[in-house]
């Protein structure tokens, strides 16, 4: 079966001998879940209210912020959730919220994190823009909450001072919630406005995975740094495309930081992977892998990150082989 949603196909595929169901938006396949499945909520800007339960595109919701915070009440019950975000313009700031203790990573010697399911975001193709054009200090998706995953849409922030950033994952406390682990960010469009600063910004939290991403337009497309509570752990940047950032991807207090095949395509950038500038989010990145992927320069000067190990990048094209040869460089840069 499948359903037109303002152009967009959502397919869905049933195996019976699995009893799971899978679901594909525009082709590109984003959840699988049983027949037991936990909740699905939606948010349909054209004809939703914030009146509605969600449960249904007949029943939507009308914005982001209340389809999230509708989505994790339910997911706070050892559910998976998955939220359908449909097509329009979120001019909002939205916060997934990590407030209750079902929302624990740890507290002591006792592992709580069990106690969540995932929260899944799936917004429907690149026509649902995500953006907080009125707010002067904000990011415009700032996750609290752990096991959240992020597919498609296109993000934006236009907040030009500060460390203000169109997605923001961060931790912010050390006891007993407030963790983010194990976060995703899949086939999103992260564009700067009015000299945006950050596009993602991994602040202290653990296990994300950022893959198939577009940044442009920012001081700073992703920061991959620590703060006061403690370092990025097993970071992973894949298969993104970055374009006419100041910086590309900045490094600070972090560890176990993969950067793979991606593509440094501008090269007016100042910097590709570098040490953070910004104040209060510098340390020491120690485990810093970049292997793989193509930057439109000849040489590797602008990955200068502490402790950056670069390995089979394709760093520019030579002229005697008449541009069709690349250079391949190997080595430890920092």
């Amino acid at each position: 079966m499948a359903k037109n949603i303002a152009g967009l196909k959502r397919g869905f595929h049933y195996d019976p001998a699995s009893e799971s169901l899978g679901i594909y938006v525009d082709g590109v396949h984003v959840e699988n879940f049983s027949a037991s499945s936990t909740p699905r909520y939606y948010v349909d800007q054209y004809s939703g209210s914030d009146g509605n339960s969600g449960r249904s595109w007949d029943d939507a919701l009308l914005t982001y912020q209340a389809g999230v915070t509708a989505a994790t009440v339910a997911a706070n019950a050892y559910q998976d959730v998955t939220l359908y975000i449909g097509p329009g313009e979120y001019d909002e700031q939205i916060t997934v919220p990590c407030n209750t203790t079902a929302c624990q990573a740890s507290s002591g010697d006792t592992w709580l994190g069990y106690k969540i399911g995932r929260f899944m975001i799936v917004h429907l193709g690149k026509a649902v823009v995500i953006k907080n054009s009125t707010l002067a200090t904000s990011h415009t998706l700032n996750v609290l909450r752990m096991k959240t995953e992020i597919y498609g849409g296109t993000f934006r922030n236009y907040v030009s001072s500060g460390d203000f950033s169109a997605i923001h994952f961060e931790r912010i406390n050390t006891g007993d919630y407030g963790d983010v682990i194990n976060a995703k960010v899949v086939g999103a469009k992260i564009e700067g406005r009015s000299s945006a600063q950050i596009g993602i910004d991994v602040d202290a939290a653990q296990y994300v995975w950022i893959e198939d991403c577009w940044f442009s337009g920012f001081d700073t497309g992703v920061l991959i740094a620590g703060n006061g509570l403690g370092s990025c752990v097993e970071t992973v940047v894949k298969n993104c495309y970055f374009r006419g950032n100041t910086n590309d991807i900045l490094m600070g207090a972090s560890q176990f930081t993969i950067i793979e095949n991606c593509k440094f395509i501008d090269d007016t950038t100042t910097k590709y992977i570098s040490d953070s500038d910004f104040s209060s989010r510098g340390g020491t990145p120690t485990d810093l892998v970049c292997f793989g992927g193509v930057c439109n320069e000849t040489e590797l000067g602008k990955f200068d990150a502490t402790n950056l190990y670069v390995c089979g990048m394709a760093t520019g094209y030579t002229s005697a082989a008449g541009n069709t040869v690349p250079i391949q460089s190997k080595g430890n840069t920092s």
